[in-house]
């Protein structure tokens, strides 16, 4: 699986931000399905597109300390790179991804504003992640 967000990716040697490291996932489980397509334009040129969707495995993951039901995270990422050969062993690339989240909580907001205890504790929705970057690369 190639996922830029959604799994770490091998090319993410120093820092990864990914949404799940392994299968346990936090004892969560993980569901993870993922395809792409590579073509290779001429000697020089490549491009590569993929999608991906991520779940929790759990269906049921019980409720927090103040009763609000935990949600099961889900995410659907789409991602694509243009790759071209600079010379033997370097090469150039453009690499960019966006994942859809579905229920997965943004800690460092806060809580939603409540007008009860039970909803004070509950946390806004994340915002989708998007990941672009260029990369120069030689491999020796």
């Amino acid at each position: 699986m190639d996922m830029q967000i959604l799994l770490p990716n091998i090319d993410d040697i120093n820092a990864s931000a990914a949404l799940a490291y392994d299968v346990q996932n936090k004892g969560r489980g993980i569901m993870a399905l993922a395809a792409g397509f590579k073509m290779k334009f001429n000697d020089q040129l490549s491009a590569k597109v993929g999608a991906g969707y991520l779940a929790d495995a759990k269906n049921t993951l019980g409720r927090n300390f103040a009763g609000v039901a935990i949600k099961k995270h889900k995410a659907t990422e789409v991602n694509a790179n243009v790759n071209l050969l600079l010379t033997k062993g370097l090469d150039f690339g453009l690499y960019g991804a966006y994942a859809f989240l579905k229920d997965w909580e943004d800690y460092g907001a806060g809580p939603l504003p409540a007008t009860t205890a039970r909803q004070a504790v509950m946390t806004r929705d994340a915002d989708n992640v998007d990941k672009t970057y260029v990369r120069l690369n030689y491999a020796f």
